[in-house]
């Protein structure tokens, strides 16, 4: 069948099943890493899992956010 894009991720790799989400804008420093994944990262995978569904349901986007269009953006904000 047809296969879209998954919205806000950095990569897909469909054979492995790996998904880089995008949770979080790097450069307002959103993320600390001194800070537990229990106060960031698991809530932000949580909303963005919440996003999805609504996603694969209405085939909109309602999480807000920002997105890098081009690669060298997204490999700039991905390094953590």
């Amino acid at each position: 069948g047809d296969i879209k894009k998954i919205p806000h991720t950095f990569s897909v790799n469909r054979e492995k099943d790996i998904v880089e989400l995008c949770l979080y804008r790097q450069k307002y420093s959103e993320f600390n890493k001194k800070v537990l994944f229990s106060k960031n990262i698991i809530p932000w995978t949580c909303s963005w899992l919440h996003f999805f569904e609504l996603y694969l349901i209405t085939g909109n986007w309602y999480g807000n956010g920002e997105h890098p269009d081009n690669r060298d953006m997204v490999k700039k904000y991905a390094k953590i």
